[in-house]
């Protein structure tokens, strides 16, 4: 998927349309024994989260996660609009370090890395919403909001240098930059 990606960088412009027709095809790849291991996979991970606030993000994240997938297999609409090969050069340069690394860690039987990729790359570019979904629920009660059509993240700024996170080509602004 990675490779068909950066051979759009060759053309002039990239319209949404030429990416969802790769992520799409990816996506449709996918089986339900995929999402039942990637399902296992993210409640596994969120052994690592908070306690008081772990069952809601699971419940947001892996019903998004799974119905984003669905959304994407079956995306029928026209997006004639260009996105910025720039940006979309460094996305792709992230999540495909992204997905090597977490291929490292897994076996070669859980597409889970290749769903974030292809979730991410729809969620950012054809989308243009924030990657983690509205009221995702986060430390101190906070959430993933939209004010005046703009995304704001409560944790984007402790997680723009990690590795392993999608914050750096997420389109959310760190709350700290909510005007009041």
């Amino acid at each position: 998927m990675f490779d068909k990606l950066e051979e759009l960088q060759e053309q002039n412009e990239i319209s949404k349309n030429d990416i969802l027709n790769i992520i799409k095809d990816e996506a449709r790849h996918l089986t339900i024994y995929d999402e039942m291991t990637a399902s296992s996979y993210l409640q596994d991970e969120g052994k690592y989260i908070q306690k008081s606030y772990r069952d809601e993000y699971l419940d947001v994240t892996i019903k998004y996660f799974l119905k984003r997938l669905h959304r994407i297999k079956n995306d029928n609409k026209d997006y004639p609009e260009t996105v910025d090969k720039k940006r979309l050069r460094g996305s792709l340069k992230i999540l495909k370090n992204q997905y090597l690394r977490q291929k490292e860690k897994l076996p070669e039987s859980n597409k889970t890395p290749l769903m974030y990729g292809i979730i991410s790359i729809y969620t950012t570019f054809i989308l243009g919403e924030s990657i983690h979904p509205l009221n995702t629920p986060f430390p101190a009660d906070e959430k993933i909001i939209l004010k005046d059509g703009t995304y704001y993240c409560p944790v984007k700024h402790n997680q723009s240098k990690n590795p392993d996170a999608l914050c750096r080509l997420c389109i959310a602004k760190e709350m700290e930059d909510l005007p009041n």
